[in-house]
């Protein structure tokens, strides 16, 4: 249990190779990189101590992880 402490929380995107189905792609594009992505979060203590959480394959065009 971490108790009461700071967290970074932080995230990038992944590029992936795009889709055959046009229905697919169009879920992983990323208007902002201008590619298909995957996002990544990842939760950490200061200094890089240790890793707290990590998400690994969110759509690449969701703004936020929840």
């Amino acid at each position: 249990m971490l108790g009461e402490c700071e967290l970074i929380v932080d995230s990038a995107k992944q590029a992936i190779e795009r889709l055959i189905d046009y229905d697919n792609q169009k879920q992983y594009y990323s208007l902002n990189k201008k590619m298909h992505t995957l996002k990544n979060q990842f939760v950490v203590l200061p200094k890089g101590e240790d890793i707290v959480d990590v998400y690994v394959g969110k759509l690449g065009k969701t703004s936020d992880i929840g």
